[in-house]
This record gives C-alpha cells, sequence and structure tokens, in this order.
C-alpha cells in the first residue's frame, strides 16, 4: 500500500487555479450585463460570445500542439495570463461594436488554453495519485466563489472599472504562482509528438464519447454564464442575486471536487455521466422556473449543479490523462475547451441570443433542461458500452 504521507504536494497549483477563476468569475457572470450596458442587443452578445468562442477554438488547437511541440508549457501560460490581462484592458475600453469584438477575441484567444495546460502540468505531477486532482483543481472553485462575492460587492458600489481592476489583480497573482513552478516545469519532451499521433488520438475509441461529453455539457452550461445576469434582471430580480446563484453553484463545485475520488470508486464512469446530467437538469429547470418555484428550491438547485461540473470534469480531465499519450496530453487537455466553449458554448449562445430577443427566457432555460435530461437518459442507456469498457483508473500511467 502506498504511504499517502509521502506523496508530494503542490501548493502552486491551488493558488494558480484559485487567482485564474477568482479573475474569470469577477467579470465572467456579468459581461452580458456590461455589453448590454454598452447598448448591444440579446442578439449582438449572442453573437459576441459566438465569436468569443471561436476564438477559443483556434487558440485551443492552436496552443495545445504548440505546447506538445516546444515542451515549454510554463513559459506559454505566462504569454496567455499577459493576452488575457491585454484583452480585458481593451474591452474595458471599447465603445463600439467592432473595437468590443476585437478586445473580445484577444481575450477569448489567451484565455481559452490556460486550464487545460494547467490540468496537464498538474496530471503530469500526479500520476501516481490522479484522483488527487480534485483537491488541486479545488482551488479553482474556491478563487470563483471569492470572485463572484467580490463582484456582488463591487458592481454596485463602484461599477465595472472595479471588476476589471480586480481582474487584473487577480491575473497578476496568477502569473506570480506560475513563475514559482521550477524551471524542471519548462523541461523539453523526450518523445516529441508527430501529426501521425493526433490521428491515432482522433481515432481511439473513447474520443468521441469523452469530447461529446463535453461538448453537450457545453450547450447546457451556457445558462449558467453571460446570460445568467440578463436572465435575472428580465424575472424582476435585482442582479446581484447573480453572485447568489453562482456562489451557492461554487460551494457545490468545491464540496463535488472533494467527492469524485469517493464517487470514483463506487460509480462507473457512464453512471457519473449520466447522474451529472441529472443535476444539471435540476439546474437549468430551477432557472426555467426562476420566479415560479420558491427561491430555496433555486438556490439548492444551483448548489448541486456546481457538484454536477465538478464530477463530470474531473471525471474526463482524468479519462484524457489515463488514455491518451503525454507527448499529445497539451491538445488532449486544451480539446475539452475546444468543445466545451469554442463548440457547446457557440451554440447554446446562439439559441440564447435569439430568444432572449423574442423575450422567451424561460423557454431557452427548458431546452436546456430537456437537454440535460437526454443526455442523462443517453448515458444510462449506453454509456456503459462506450465509457467503462476496459477502463481502469487505477491503472499506472
Amino acid at each position: 500500500m502506498q504511504e499517502v504521507p509521502k506523496q508530494k504536494r503542490f501548493p502552486s497549483f491551488f493558488a494558480i487555479y484559485l487567482f485564474f477563476w477568482m479573475a474569470e468569475n469577477l467579470l465572467a457572470p456579468y459581461l452580458g450585463l456590461y455589453y448590454e450596458q454598452r447598448g448591444l442587443s440579446a442578439m449582438q452578445v449572442g453573437h459576441i460570445n459566438s465569436w468569443f468562442s471561436m476564438a477559443v477554438i483556434a487558440s485551443s488547437l492552436t496552443v495545445g500542439a504548440l505546447g506538445d511541440k516546444l515542451g515549454r508549457p510554463r513559459r506559454i501560460l505566462l504569454a496567455l495570463l499577459c493576452g488575457m490581462i491585454a484583452g480585458t484592458f481593451f474591452l474595458s475600453r471599447a465603445n463600439a461594436y467592432a473595437a468590443i469584438v476585437m478586445a473580445a477575441l484577444v481575450y477569448g484567444a489567451s484565455y481559452a488554453p490556460v486550464n487545460g495546460i494547467a490540468d496537464k502540468l498538474l496530471m503530469d505531477k500526479l500520476r501516481s495519485r490522479p484522483e488527487s486532482f480534485g483537491k488541486y483543481r479545488m482551488g479553482g472553485t474556491i478563487g470563483a466563489g471569492i470572485g463572484v462575492i467580490l463582484s456582488g460587492v463591487l458592481l454596485p458600489m463602484l461599477g465595472f472599472p472595479s471588476l476589471f481592476a480586480g481582474y487584473w489583480a487577480a491575473a497578476f497573482f496568477c502569473i506570480a504562482f506560475i513563475l514559482s513552478l521550477p524551471a524542471a516545469t519548462d523541461a523539453v519532451h523526450l518523445d516529441k509528438a508527430r501529426w501521425q499521433d493526433y490521428l491515432l488520438v482522433i481515432r481511439h475509441r473513447r474520443f468521441f464519447p469523452i469530447y461529446l461529453t463535453m461538448t453537450i455539457w457545453g450547450f447546457t452550461e451556457v445558462g449558467a454564464a453571460q446570460f445568467l445576469a440578463m436572465h435575472v434582471t428580465r424575472a424582476g430580480m435585482e442582479s446581484s442575486y447573480t453572485s447568489l446563484f453562482v456562489g451557492m453553484a461554487m460551494l457545490g463545485e468545491c464540496i463535488g471536487f472533494l467527492l469524485v475520488p469517493w464517487l470514483i470508486r463506487r460509480l462507473k464512469p457512464h453512471q457519473m455521466i449520466a447522474f451529472s446530467f441529472v443535476l444539471q437538469l435540476f439546474r437549468m429547470g430551477s432557472l426555467a422556473l426562476l420566479g415560479k418555484i420558491p427561491f430555496g428550491a433555486v438556490c439548492f438547485s444551483q448548489f448541486i449543479g456546481g457538484g454536477a461540473f465538478a464530477q463530470i470534469y474531473a471525471l474526463l480531465t482524468q479519462m484524457i490523462s489515463a488514455t491518451f499519450p503525454e507527448k499529445v496530453s497539451c491538445s488532449a487537455h486544451t480539446l475539452k475547451l475546444v468543445v466545451n466553449r469554442g463548440i457547446g458554448i457557440t451554440c447554446g449562445s446562439l439559441l440564447l441570443g435569439y430568444l432572449f430577443d423574442l423575450s422567451a427566457c424561460r423557454h431557452a432555460y427548458g431546452i436546456l433542461a430537456v437537454c440535460s435530461a437526454c443526455m442523462a437518459l443517453l448515458s444510462f442507456l449506453v454509456g456503459n458500452q462506450v465509457f467503462s469498457y476496459g477502463y481502469d483508473f487505477d491503472r499506472p500511467s
């Protein structure tokens, strides 16, 4: 039996996740409201989110391949954080629609690969105990919760300039902890990836089910992103309730990451995925009924929905690390964001932007709830064949 006390700790990764997601949740939940204050329509907001997602796709694919080829993930992370600061700075100054789109593209291209590359670096360190991934990734959840609380306090008092300033401060702290990683983190890969290796990844029997699941999750998750603040205000509630809902989701996510090792030992992968989508059904369904069901029920649904994200994200991250070779791991992990935000959220943003312009907000969230229910049912019925066969979490990498 392995002696747990001898297991190395990596506190810098906890801090990197914490400050990265603190920055994102200071600003991201209110971007839709920010665009509206700049005079943009809901359809234009949907278009901006879609362009943002296109930048996510292009950047994640490119940066992932560069990470595999160059073997310099630490330096790549530093460059991406600088791009995030530059993109949000231009966004805070932009007034015209075209300028806002360009700033969002810079921001999206810089932000997209960060989490995937950090996941890759951390999983490389945790090869003997991959189930402890959630303990470090939980730092992002705590940071996100702090960011949401701060944004809820700062926005009514000081407006959007305070959110941008907080974003930049958190990003600088993230840079500091990336710099604290040992120089060996940037060691050149012993085995360079070739284009044939990427073809083998695409042809792998688990490629489609893993990334399709992340795509559908992104589609259903769009309701908890930029459109949430708009939905809350249109339901006749104060915008600060957005922070409460997101904060409840972050609390659930934090607990979810702690429970992941326990769940993995007791449930098969397809069962965890189905369970996550059932919880997502309650989360989106409660938002569809916002104002018509008890407020406490909505808060509880956001709480369990946040835990669902932790379960599905940690599960699929470990599956990716155990399934695909290290020489293409940068691309494999950044591809999570490509399908999740680049494809899933793009489609969801277009749909919600169209329905919000028609004042059909409840119908939009109803569609997301139905999609979650369908995915849960599909995972229960056929997930065992596509996820579980021949898979062992405990095998050495």
